[in-house]
């Protein structure tokens, strides 16, 4: 799917929050690739403005954060999640990855860590694990 195309209505939404804007147009890409629609956020403090101020919070079927952003990091994203009414999964993302961080993720609400970097086959497998076939 190019970036002009728009997704389906029965696509797959998925919100995807890094602050870097390479790895946040490429995990877009990949996904839109894949047949889903992507809302992007530059960090935590907007992509929880999107999960609670977008006309259709309640669709988002999965949201990808990184770790690591200001103000807010994906931990915070996670937590604030947890507390919603409606609970998208969360990946959780981060160069920093450590068994300190996976546990506190866990703990907190994300259904999955990855390690920065990544397999591309590895977050696709998650995330046709937590939505199904794309």
């Amino acid at each position: 799917m190019s970036a002009t195309q728009v997704a389906p209505p029965w696509a797959a939404r998925i919100l995807v929050a890094d602050d870097d804007p390479v790895m946040r147009a490429f995990l877009v890409e990949l996904l839109r690739d894949e047949g889903c629609a992507v809302v992007e956020a530059c960090d935590g403090v907007e992509a929880s403005r999107r999960l609670r101020e977008d006309s259709r919070p309640w669709e988002y079927e999965l949201v990808i954060t990184d770790y690591q952003m200001p103000f807010f990091n994906g931990l915070d994203l996670v937590r604030s999640i947890r507390c919603d009414e409606v609970r998208p999964p969360v990946i959780l993302m981060s160069a920093f990855m450590d068994d300190d961080l996976a546990a506190r993720a866990s703990l907190d609400g994300a259904v999955a860590v990855l390690a920065k970097p990544f397999s591309v086959d590895r977050l696709m497998a998650l995330v046709r694990g937590l939505i199904g076939p794309l």
